[in-house]
């Protein structure tokens, strides 16, 4: 199967997870940057946005998917929905990550903006 490189993979996307930090009523804490770990730092990767129903790589994307990211399997790390991606301070939370393959050798993140308050 011949691979098909997108872009320059000009982005780099710092993945993070929730710590688990609760607020005096148990909830989880989401707002400061104390609050999440860096999982993988400067993923090396391209942003394609998109609408509802767009077709990417034979996937239709969900219709909250606003960006999907395309980049190099990042070693022994996986990116799972719980997480976010940073891109110049710009958030995207994770919902859906997949190998297309399953060789371990890219990744496709399918992710929303936040719209942060």
């Amino acid at each position: 199967m011949k691979r098909h490189k997108v872009g320059k993979r000009r982005h780099r996307a710092t993945v993070e997870k929730h710590n688990g930090n609760r607020d005096e009523h148990g909830q989880p804490t989401y707002r400061t940057a104390g609050d999440w770990d860096t999982v993988v730092a400067s993923w090396p990767c391209e942003i394609l946005t998109t609408g509802g129903a767009e077709v990417n790589t034979g996937r239709t994307a969900a219709q909250y998917t606003t960006h999907v990211f395309h980049g190099s399997h990042s070693g022994g790390s996986s990116i799972d929905p719980d997480m976010r991606l940073n891109v110049d301070g710009v958030y995207y939370s994770v919902i859906a990550a997949y190998d297309p393959d399953g060789d371990r050798r890219e990744w496709w993140v399918d992710a929303r903006r936040e719209e942060l308050q």
